[in-house]
């Protein structure tokens, strides 16, 4: 079930912040694009328990913030636009094959991948071995800045 149904609200009006009115699927948007923006916070904590793999771990850090600020700025666009019908780029973002459905994909990917082992020796030796290889963490870095991009170029067609 849906978030929005989930807590009765589907198929309503809903009255918000600034006297906007929001409806099932501006709120459906809105809380997508809060998830993404979350699992990015934790992606970004995730790798920030490593202690090695140095520049590869710095390069995806810093592309993760700036993905998040690209995020952020696209949920204040949603979330405080009075012309909520008109955000066309960014229903398509949010859209299943969209650019913000793919960021999230990939960010769970890579959690799940950084996710901190079980056992005791596993955990020291996440603190010593990075698990992304070089290829790996360039590509992890590269599709992050394409998302950033892609949604950066929508959002300034939805500005207009």
């Amino acid at each position: 079930m849906d978030p929005v149904s989930a807590i009765g609200l589907a198929g309503r009006r809903v009255p918000m912040h600034h006297g906007y009115i929001y409806t099932q699927r501006s709120l459906l948007l809105l809380a997508s694009i809060i998830a993404v923006v979350q699992l990015t916070k934790e992606v970004i904590s995730a790798c920030r328990e490593y202690s090695n793999g140095s520049a590869d771990r710095v390069g995806i850090v810093n592309a993760l913030e700036d993905l998040k600020l690209v995020l952020e700025r696209l949920h204040h666009l949603a979330n405080g636009s009075g012309k909520q019908t008109q955000l066309v780029m960014v229903k398509q973002m949010c859209q299943p094959i969209g650019p913000v459905v793919r960021c999230s994909e990939a960010l769970t990917l890579l959690k799940t991948k950084l996710a901190p082992p079980r056992n005791t020796l596993s955990k020291l030796k996440q603190i010593v071995k990075w698990p992304l290889d070089k290829k790996d963490s360039q590509d992890v870095r590269l599709y992050l800045l394409d998302a950033k991009s892609t949604i950066q170029l929508a959002l300034t067609e939805d500005e207009m």
